[in-house]
């Protein structure tokens, strides 16, 4: 014979139906987010995971709700990023939002025309702060081609938060 359960019995506490967001910071260097993972190639204080981003992330299909790449995707080679960005989508669940922030090569040749920035600031801004290893620039973005790579990746709406001084800031969802 089974027991009978009281409906009592079957209510969640507070505890157990709190639904958790997974959200990463990729790339993050120096600056952490609470109630993210943050990743980063060098350890430091603040980074959960040291992981090479150039490498499949350690995360399961689907099982990301939130990404946040800011100033990451120029830190690799233009014949890596279609599969990097691939795999970071890849790892987004359906309706997930990835976030990438990219200095936008437009905008800064503008400043540079214009004489707006100090040269050494623009230069930084082309090539990477190159304090470390993983701090070079090797690609650059301007909005189209940061819209269009992606889509590539799997992102099926795309929108732009706002440029700033030199940056473009895109949202994109799986």
């Amino acid at each position: 014979m089974r027991s009978i359960r009281h409906s009592a019995d079957l209510r969640p506490t507070y505890e157990s139906a709190k639904i958790t967001m997974v959200k990463l910071n990729l790339g993050c260097g120096s600056d952490i987010k609470e109630g993210f993972v943050n990743i980063d190639l060098i350890k430091q204080q603040g980074v959960d995971v040291v992981h090479d981003l150039s490498k499949s992330l350690p995360y399961e299909s689907g099982s990301v709700d939130f990404i946040l790449a800011s100033d990451v995707l120029e830190h690799f080679p233009k014949a890596k990023c279609h599969g990097i960005l691939k795999d970071w989508v890849r790892v987004l669940r359906s309706g997930g939002q990835i976030h990438v922030r990219v200095p936008n090569i437009e905008l800064i040749c503008e400043k540079l025309y214009k004489n707006i920035l100090p040269d050494d600031i623009l230069i930084e801004l082309i090539y990477g702060g190159q304090n470390n290893h993983g701090n070079f620039h090797y690609n650059a973005f301007t909005k189209a081609t940061l819209t269009a790579a992606m889509r590539g990746a799997g992102c099926s709406e795309i929108a732009r938060i706002w440029d700033s001084d030199h940056n473009s800031n895109l949202i994109g969802v799986k």
